[in-house]
């Protein structure tokens, strides 16, 4: 067994770039289909920087399958004994997952998307985002990152270009496990933010470092102000207006 890692996102970044493709998406009653090559997956992820086998890519999509994500919110319910009520969704990447062998170079992958993203290409419910940027980033946490200023931005408008971001939210939100130092924690995110930095998405950013009031030499958290550079607030404007 095994969890979906940095493969499979990027495996999975470069399906929904294909399903963009005139004539790539089919619709079955409520489902949504798409059929692509894993040659073709494995082009794309060569052309971005990101070299896996044949092998590699067709194990990643069996792993995107097979693993299960579960979302659950708890809202507050007067008719409840409990005083709340559960809402929980729980779903692979791509439901269903068919191979059609006839050699490597011939060889056709049928997905089903999730209910999730079918819904959301249905209803136009999603967010347009640069594709090359976030292929071009190294790591899952600045990927993740520059998602999550995304979606502030896109929500916030113009005014969001200052951000105000703990280290430890961040940590914990990109779903990285807990380091036994959590100065290892502060350093990973610290490197997210630089190499956001240097891809021209942050303009520039302060930090303020946080101590536990104990022992005023340990940093317990990190806040960062961050200003977001003019070209990626235009870009998700851009993104506004066509959603």
């Amino acid at each position: 067994e095994e969890y979906p890692g940095e493969r499979e996102q990027l495996v999975e970044e470069v399906v929904r770039r294909l399903a963009q493709e005139s004539g790539r998406l089919r619709l079955e009653n409520r489902d949504l289909w798409m059929t692509f090559s894993i040659n073709e997956i494995t082009a794309e992820l060569a052309r971005t920087g990101h070299c896996y086998s044949w092998a590699e890519v067709r194990e990643a999509l069996q792993i995107l399958h097979l693993s299960t994500v579960e979302i659950t919110r708890v809202d507050s319910d007067d008719r409840s004994p409990t005083g709340k009520v559960s809402t929980i969704i729980s779903a692979s990447a791509f439901p269903q997952l068919a191979f059609r062998e006839q050699g490597r170079e011939h060889s056709e992958t049928t997905v089903q998307l999730n209910a999730l993203l079918t819904n959301a290409i249905k209803h136009p419910q999603f967010l347009q985002l640069d594709y090359d940027t976030i292929m071009s980033l190294k790591g899952p946490v600045p990927r993740w990152l520059y998602k999550r200023l995304s979606h502030n931005v896109f929500f916030g408008g113009r005014e969001a270009h200052v951000q105000i971001l703990t280290a430890s939210e961040l940590y914990r939100g990109c779903g990285l496990p807990p380091r036994s130092r959590k100065r290892d924690e502060l350093r990973k995110i610290t490197m997210a933010i630089d190499a956001l930095k240097a891809a021209g998405i942050i303009r520039g950013y302060e930090t303020e470092e946080i101590n536990d009031g104990i022992d005023r030499r340990r940093k317990d958290d990190l806040v960062y102000t961050v200003e977001l550079s003019q070209n990626f607030v235009r870009g998700i404007t851009a993104a506004q207006q066509k959603h």
